[in-house]
Formats: C-alpha cells, structure tokens, sequence
C-alpha cells in the first residue's frame, strides 16, 4: 500500500489508533475506551491536512470511522461520502451497532453502493433512498496509471478505513506501521 502511493507521488500517514472494526457489543465498548484518543488523533489530522491542502470531501468505507467520524468531519464542515463494499445489515452485527448506523447515516453526504445487493440491503434496512447511489465496481485503468503524475491534478480523493484482520488485510498487504510519506 505505501509501495503504491509513493508510486503514485500520494502523501500517505499510517494512524495506529483503534485496529477493530466495530460490529459487535464487546468491539463497540473497546471503541468507547479509546474514543478519547481516536477523535483527538484522526481530527488532529484532518486539521494537519487541511493547512496543507484544500480538502473537498472525505471518503469513509469503514464501519468503526463512518460510526465515530461521520459528525466529527460535518463539523468541521467536510462533505462526507460512505462507501458500502457489502452487506451492513447482517446477523452478526450488534442491534446497538446497526441502530448507530442507521441513525448517523442521516449526516452522510451520500451512501456509495459498490453493488445492487448492497443497496437493496440499505434501503431495506431503513436508509433513507435520496443518500444511496449504485456505483458499482471497477476502475479506469488508464485514468489512474502508474506512470501519469499525479501532482497537477484537481482532485484529490482520500480513503479512510480499517486495516484489520477480519476484513482479510493479511492476505492482500502488509503495512509497516513506522511508514510515513
């Protein structure tokens, strides 16, 4: 992941605050432990990057950052904009969660479904159909190639999320936590 963004000439800062996607009540109580800590280090962040760069709009695809971020960043008045990758409304997630979910959803700019099983999920599960959008999967591979620069360009998208075990990290990237670009 950090080979990739350097090739790409991107800024990349690893925060090892809170490595738990939340989805259970035992996860919801650990995040409750270190939410002092997670607010303070991912808005001392975004406040970092906003001295050095406009930011436009903050994308999240983690559950834990959508749940916790989502009013932080309204706050500070950033457009925020959810990817969904999956199913959210599953069997083994906490009521609590889901409920938090659904209730915070309403600050969200817009909710981006990465396929049409995952937003009939959303909109069967109680969220509101203006903030849900089918983008479906894929990528420009032309647009976004290793050789183009990209430090002339207009848009600058960030992605926040989650690297933890559950989400099968292990078998795709190894991230060394001391790697800051």
């Amino acid at each position: 992941l950090v080979a990739l963004s350097k090739s790409h000439h991107l800024r990349v800062r690893y925060l090892k605050i809170f490595e738990e996607e939340v989805g259970t009540k035992k996860g919801l109580l650990r995040l409750l432990w270190h939410l002092p800590l997670y607010v303070w280090r991912y808005i001392s962040e975004f406040r970092k990057l906003r001295r050095s760069m406009h930011v436009d709009a903050v994308v999240l695809a983690g559950t834990t950052e959508k749940i916790v971020l989502t009013i932080c960043l309204r706050m500070l008045g950033l457009p925020v904009i959810w990817l969904e990758h999956g199913r959210v409304f599953v069997y083994t997630r906490a009521r609590v969660v889901l409920m938090l979910f659904r209730l915070i959803s309403h600050r969200a700019n817009i909710i981006l479904a990465e396929s049409h099983d995952t937003k009939a999920n959303l909109l069967n599960n109680g969220i509101d159909l203006s903030k849900v959008a089918y983008i479906g999967t894929g990528i420009d591979t032309s647009r976004f190639s290793v050789n183009r620069s990209y430090k002339d360009s207009k848009c600058t998208v960030g992605f926040i999320a989650s690297l933890t075990w559950e989400k099968g990290i292990k078998d795709i990237v190894a991230v060394e936590p001391e790697a800051n670009v």
